[in-house]
């Protein structure tokens, strides 16, 4: 039903923009699907650190001032832009496009999720052809289209690095000569005395055993780091 819709869209475009306009509009593949792009959502919790990959799908509109043929092989130089970012691109046409023909263009890219806003469309998505390349020659559009829509994203905050510093297991506590750490994943352990000084410095990764058999009885602390997201423990050494 959505790819019906899709198309149905795209029909609606071809035969609504003005004759003398080059034309964009975007959707984006989920699977199998075709979906419009205000359908995107981010099913998972939202990692700061992380960039989401979509299929973006550009659908062009061969219509313009003095508008040419195109055939296999023709650049054309696209502006896409997510809120507050915009990038130029040249995408290789996979076969002809004809004047006042329609025709789809993918655009695998990575967006970085510090990108994303949450709120009802709240996000922006642009796009506009500004030229092409063919025959060896370049041409700039200046009656170019942009197309903007509107999506919404709801994000969910917990962050991922501080979902998985909640899972480390630290034992045993009290400890007598070895402290273990479980569950790691490429974690900074820095162990500081009752006073603050720092006492040992350590990368975790799975599952990593300290030696304390030297530390002398009393407090201390264990502060775990993975990117931004910290998480600190007291422990107590006992002879």
């Amino acid at each position: 039903m959505k790819k019906l819709f899709f198309l149905f869209a795209v029909a609606a475009m071809f035969c609504c923009t003005r004759a003398n306009a080059q034309f964009t509009m975007i959707g984006f593949v989920n699977g199998t699907e075709i979906n419009l792009w205000d359908s995107i959502k981010i099913n998972e919790p939202l990692d700061v650190d992380k960039s989401y990959q979509f299929n973006w799908i550009l659908i062009i509109k061969n219509s313009m001032n003095q508008a040419t043929d195109f055939v296999a092989g023709d650049t054309l130089y696209v502006e896409f832009g997510i809120n507050s970012q915009k990038s130029n691109f040249k995408l290789t046409l996979g076969k002809e496009l004809k004047k006042d023909s329609v025709t789809f263009v993918q655009l695998p890219l990575k967006v970085p999720a510090q990108l994303f806003v949450e709120g009802p469309y709240a996000n922006k998505l642009t796009s506009k052809v500004t030229g092409y390349y063919t025959n060896g020659t370049k041409t700039e559009f200046e009656d170019a289209v942009p197309f903007t829509g509107c999506f919404t994203t709801i994000l969910n905050h917990v962050n991922v690095r501080e979902a998985e510093l909640e899972n480390i297991r630290l034992f045993p506590n009290p400890v007598r000569n070895n402290l273990y750490i479980e569950n790691a994943n490429n974690v900074q352990v820095s162990i500081y005395a009752a006073n603050g000084q720092l006492i040992n410095n350590v990368t975790a990764n799975g599952n990593t055993t300290i030696s304390m058999s030297d530390y002398s009885a009393g407090l201390y602390i264990v502060k775990m780091q993975n990117g931004q997201a910290t998480r600190v423990e007291k422990i107590q050494v006992v002879r």
